[in-house]
């Protein structure tokens, strides 16, 4: 019998049965979405009342929605496309900010942000809407926003980075470098490269309803609870997860794991002896004048409630999070999905792997940005998501989807704990980055439709 049509049990405390096409709670429910796909995949948190069949069943497939949106690009058009003659709709940040306020309101959404790069600079950015939604306080330019799994092509950047400097190389095992923490032999030989290319055999910690009810309570709950800082949540968290059975054959196949990312922010901070928190202040935001970017927890919170609160998608509209929302990503999950940032900030980002990309970042190398954002991997969607029926074809990059179009490639990252909604869009070939986010969990439809009103590009 399929289960999303007559029961769904996820441990022994929460079921869910079907009554005709309604569904009703026997407990409550809360079915949290552990990061987001950083291909454009997203994850979501759902705070179930009373859903119809329908809407489960969209919960249920949503990894796949915007796959055929990415695959389904226009490329003959784009292809047509001439990098001295291409120019965004939006030229300044007036134009922008009008253009995306009309996005916002036929998409009911409480606030967006975007920015358009072209031609080296940052040539549009801005946020319309209100922090909370149904409240009166708007956002500003400082405003930071959740970027969720987008956040993964940051870790990606900081391990190039270490790898330039001669501290890891992508070969590097976890036996290497995690001497001190027991593991299993299957995982031993795992590299650096296996878990920026989601092919560890780790734990995946993407979908609760497929995933073992237990594995989700240590990891979400009980070392949360017992370990108040990132980085000994990190160290308890490797330390479970290193010494389970693989999920399947290290190498074998790529299934996407925030597990497998999280320890890359370990290994990364075991290697140089400063948290990965730090590391990424240190290497990454500070050099690119990211200076208020943050990482952890969600941007408002009781010691700042000006920042935007993220939004649940309902039925009825997006439902505020209150400040206390239990529903946060553990700490340790940071290299997975944690940072918020400002739109400049994040627009900043997306221009250094735009210039990188031809030479001309701060970081790395060009060589060194074509490892990150060249097709490294292809796997199928299905076999990358849990539960998913999508066998369309995705390129992995390190952190990114990287898709043929136009003169080369593009790269795209998607991100979403549920509550906000982030991508990020490099297209080299015509010299243009596209950053845009959201602080609702159903953001993706009204970031496609802002791409368009922005750039004039058909992201649909």
């Amino acid at each position: 019998m399929d289960r999303t049509e007559a029961e769904i049990q996820i441990g022994e405390n929460f079921i869910l049965t079907s009554d005709s096409d309604q569904l009703s709670l026997e407990k409550i429910l809360k079915i949290d979405a552990v990061g987001a796909g950083a291909h454009g995949v997203p994850r979501f948190h759902a705070d179930f009342g009373r859903w119809s069949m329908d809407n489960l069943k969209r919960f249920l497939r949503s990894p796949g929605r915007i796959f055929p949106t990415l695959l389904s690009l226009l490329w003959p058009f784009w292809s047509c496309l001439s990098p001295d003659t291409y120019r965004p709709i939006a030229g300044s940040n007036a134009e922008l900010v009008e253009l995306l306020e009309k996005v916002r309101r036929e998409y009911n959404q409480p606030a967006m942000g975007a920015a358009i790069i072209h031609n080296d600079r940052i040539v549009a950015e801005g946020v319309t809407g209100v922090t909370v939604l149904n409240e009166t306080r708007p956002v500003t330019p400082d405003s930071r926003f959740h970027i969720g799994s987008t956040t993964k092509g940051m870790t990606a950047l900081l391990i190039a980075i270490m790898v330039k400097k001669g501290e890891l190389k992508y070969d590097s095992t976890l036996s290497d470098v995690l001497t001190d923490i027991p593991m299993r032999s299957e995982y031993a030989r795992v590299t650096v490269r296996d878990l920026l290319l989601n092919r560890s055999g780790l734990l995946a910690f993407q979908n609760p309803i497929f995933e073992d009810p237990v594995h989700m309570e240590k990891l979400r709950t009980e070392i949360p609870a017992r370990y108040r800082d990132a980085r000994s949540q990190r160290r308890a968290m490797a330390e479970y997860v290193l010494n389970l059975p693989p999920q399947y054959a290290p190498g074998s196949r790529s299934v996407y794991s925030n597990v497998g990312w999280s320890i890359l922010g370990l290994v990364a901070e075991t290697v140089v002896g400063e948290s990965y928190e730090d590391l990424m202040h240190d290497e990454v935001f500070t050099p690119l004048g990211m200076q208020s970017a943050r990482i952890g927890g969600w941007p408002a919170d009781d010691g700042d409630r000006s920042q935007p609160r993220g939004h649940y998608a309902q039925t009825e509209g997006p439902r505020a999070q209150p400040l206390d929302d239990e529903y946060r990503l553990p700490l340790w999950m940071n290299p997975a999905g944690g940072v918020h940032c400002s739109i400049h900030e994040y627009a900043l980002y997306a221009r250094e792997n735009l210039l990188g990309l031809r030479g001309q970042g701060r970081l790395l190398a060009a060589g060194e940005y074509r490892e990150i954002h060249s097709i490294q991997n292809k796997v199928k969607a299905s076999e990358m998501y849990l539960g998913q029926d999508n066998d369309s074809v995705i390129n992995l990059g390190y952190g990114w989807a990287v898709l043929p179009g136009g003169d080369g490639l593009l790269s795209v990252a998607d991100g979403s704990g549920g509550t906000f909604y982030a991508r990020v869009i490099v297209f080299p070939w015509l010299r243009t980055a596209y950053v845009g986010f959201t602080n609702s969990g159903n953001g993706e439809p009204a970031l496609s439709a802002s791409i368009k009103a922005l750039t004039g590009l058909d992201w649909n």
